[in-house]
């Protein structure tokens, strides 16, 4: 369900900033000579493909949690680290490097695995066909199970599945943690880039300009004072900005 709200929101949020902004632009002008403001705010994220939803993000599959308390834990180490001197660091960051790494892999692997999905592979091959085989064999035994609680005298209590909640011999080990989960910003949306900005077109103003006044010299005290008006009209005016994700 979180997938499907995100989802809709990388849709629909740009969609609703484009009428926000070409509304807004309806409550300035019209008065004092000038005209009313027609924006047309424009985005990359407008438009969707290109490996994106519509904003510049993308969803990774529900085992990206566990990818990142990997990375998160690593963090911790290398902080844990910094007060040792150079050379010690550098070595305990390259022992530990490695533990945290086999650990991470051990926790995806164990608590987050999909079991074929985009990150199935983590293990060694034997170890991912063994699971399989006692999921499978787990799976069958629940069957009969459920065969046998259909089938149960009236009052008999029913007899409990094999393996608890989730899949087979560990809760971590289900197709659920490969579909869409989390959304991160896509490889393509760094900063400064087309993604990352926002555009807008003030279509064909038009201004009644009386800021300038000339003064008749030869045309008496009464006719003095000539004003000066002008109204300038231009096919837009464009504007860019753009926002940063840290």
């Amino acid at each position: 369900m979180a997938a499907v709200a995100e989802k809709v929101a990388s849709y629909g949020y740009p969609a609703m900033g484009a009428i926000e902004g070409y509304q807004n632009g309806k409550t300035y002008g019209g008065g004092r000579g000038t005209s009313e403001v027609t924006v047309l705010p424009l985005s990359a994220s407008l438009v969707p493909g290109g490996g994106k939803s519509g904003l510049p993000v993308k969803a990774q599959p529900f085992n990206y949690l566990c990818v990142k308390l990997g990375s998160i834990l690593k963090g911790l180490v290398d902080k844990a680290l910094e007060p040792l001197p150079g050379i010690v660091k550098k070595f305990a960051q390259s022992v530990l490097g490695r533990v945290m790494d086999a650990l991470s892999k051990g926790i995806q692997f164990r608590y987050c695995n999909s079991q074929g999905g985009p990150n199935g592979e983590i293990g060694d091959a034997a170890g991912q066909e063994a699971a399989a085989k006692a999921n499978k064999t787990i799976d069958e035994a629940n069957k009969e199970i459920d065969r046998q609680n259909k089938n149960r005298p009236k009052g008999e209590e029913p007899k409990a599945k094999v393996g608890g909640v989730g899949g087979g011999i560990d809760p971590g080990f289900d197709s659920w943690w490969g579909n869409d989960g989390p959304m991160t910003v896509f490889e393509k949306g760094a900063n400064g880039s087309a993604y990352f900005s926002t555009y807008a077109i003030n279509v064909a103003p038009k201004m009644t300009d009386e800021s300038e006044s000339r003064v008749g010299v030869a045309r008496g005290t009464k006719n003095g004072m000539q004003k000066y008006t002008k109204q300038p009209t231009s096919f837009g005016y464009f504007s860019q900005s753009e926002f940063y994700f840290d």
